[in-house]
């Protein structure tokens, strides 16, 4: 049997089940959303600096509060438990803090990549039956004509301003739903995916492939429409760290190593490609202050590995594998040897919390030994 002729198949945030190492505290947070999380978090290190955008930052009572203002707003105009809300702004602290007031006000987030066409947006608000649209002044063209409401942050400035400060009582669950990915659409038309509180949080607390400490500095890049930024974001704002947010333009790869070799990134995703083109023009300074560097969205370059191991020894290789249907990784696997006769780079084991199950073409269980 060939693994082409095997399928993989992942569970993903059941506490109920058997899970990886650490079991007892990652099943605890399961059973918590992200606002409650977070607003925990913000109330053991409210002075932190919890995000950063081209020289302005906010503490974590800042990003609170603010976080709390939008979400009374939206509250305000009907939103509430299930609802889905577009947002269309750039990389800004302006998105950080719309996607935690979605949230906060018991909605599910609906990310809207400003460079999609017109009608591909279109589409995906529709197909969210997205009630309310936020969205930035300069893009509201953008979002086109739509039966939901739209919202212009700077329009409606002055009222959300004048909103309490205070949490908001909430009943929503770790079941209701976070947030809604869209697939590229490359095979067909693109599909929604719908991400609960409970899935997104077993990625980022307590787990066991990548040290999410509060000590650690995080690079905001992709695009928030992009199921990895689910990652970028929370892993930070949930563990107390440090959130910085790329500027709103589309480096390329020699200025983005460029950039974080300036900025102290301790840790990083990047796509597969763009790990490749940095490793293909990197001579040992890109990287140099992180300590940790995560990459997939598709196969590794054993190349690229074997180089980035030789340059970088001290920082953590990690490998992470998973579709967008199952909560952006699956699988990760620290890269630590490849030996000069490998062929493939390895995807790792399943996280905490997650399960994975190799079967055949009856999708029955597939033996050791048997790929």
């Amino acid at each position: 049997m060939t693994l082409r002729e095997c399928t993989t198949v992942f569970t993903i945030g059941d506490a109920t089940r058997p899970s990886q190492e650490p079991p007892g505290a990652a099943a605890l947070h399961l059973h918590k959303t992200i606002p409650v999380l977070f607003e925990e978090q913000a109330a053991r290190t409210p002075d932190a600096v919890a995000v950063v955008f081209e020289g302005a930052e906010l503490t974590y009572r800042e990003l609170n509060e603010r976080a709390n203002r939008l979400a009374h707003y939206l509250r305000g105009l009907g939103a509430g438990p299930g609802a889905r809300i577009g947002i269309c702004v750039e990389r800004s602290l302006q998105m950080v803090v719309g996607v935690l007031g979605i949230l906060k006000a018991g909605c599910a987030y609906v990310p809207l990549d400003r460079n999609y066409p017109q009608e591909r947006i279109t589409y995906m608000v529709e197909d969210s039956e997205a009630e309310i649209l936020l969205v930035e002044e300069k893009l509201a063209e953008k979002v086109g004509a739509s039966p939901a409401r739209l919202v212009v942050f700077e329009r409606e400035r002055e009222k959300i301003e004048h909103q309490s400060k205070e949490n908001c009582a909430s009943q929503t669950t770790p079941d209701h739903l976070a947030y809604v990915i869209y697939t590229s659409g490359s095979t067909g038309r693109p599909k929604g995916v719908c991400i609960c509180h409970r899935n997104a949080v077993r990625l980022v607390c307590n787990t066991n492939y990548a040290d999410l400490g509060a000590d650690q500095v995080f690079l905001q890049f992709v695009s928030v429409s992009f199921d990895v930024a689910a990652f970028e974001i929370w892993a930070p704002l949930l563990n107390g760290a440090r959130l910085i947010v790329f500027p709103a333009y589309t480096p390329s790869a020699e200025e983005l190593g460029e950039w974080i070799l300036s900025h102290p990134i301790t840790t990083l995703w990047l796509t597969s490609g763009l790990f490749h083109q940095l490793m293909e023009m990197d001579n040992g300074r890109y990287f140099r202050h992180l300590r940790q560097l995560l990459a997939g969205g598709d196969a590794l370059s054993l190349r690229a590995v074997q180089k980035f191991l030789q340059l970088y020894p001290d920082c953590r290789l990690i490998n992470g594998y998973g579709p967008t249907e199952n909560g952006t990784f699956s699988t990760c696997g620290e890269l630590r040897e490849m030996s000069a006769d490998a062929s493939t780079v390895p995807i790792g084991r399943a996280i905490a919390n997650s399960t994975a199950f190799v079967l055949d073409r009856e999708v029955q269980p597939v033996p050791l030994g048997e790929i």
